[in-house]
């Protein structure tokens, strides 16, 4: 049995507007949520660095006097740009 049916453009645009409302409205409430917008100069402190590299904070230390890891200070507090450890895991530094 084949159905065909007949919609004009305007109704298929609503049609597919609706139901990507009502799709994403479930999958925000089953848990997921949208994708973060990229921050240009995001920096990290040393403890959020070290848990996204997977190491220790003085093993972290020591990437950090080798210049293996690029870091900036602010006051007494160092930060680590997250584009700068993202390039480093990639170069195969860490």
């Amino acid at each position: 049995m084949k159905v065909e049916l007949n919609m004009s453009d305007e109704f298929k645009s609503e049609l597919e507007k609706l139901l990507k409302e009502v799709v994403k409205g479930e999958i925000i409430a089953f848990g997921f949520s949208e994708p973060k917008k990229e921050k240009k100069n995001e920096y990290w402190s040393r403890k959020e660095t070290a848990k996204f590299i997977g190491c220790s904070m003085t093993t972290l230390y020591h990437y950090q006097c080798k210049g293996i890891l690029p870091f900036a200070k602010l006051g007494n507090k160092v930060l680590f740009n997250k584009a700068e450890v993202l390039k480093a895991l990639e170069g195969g530094k860490l």
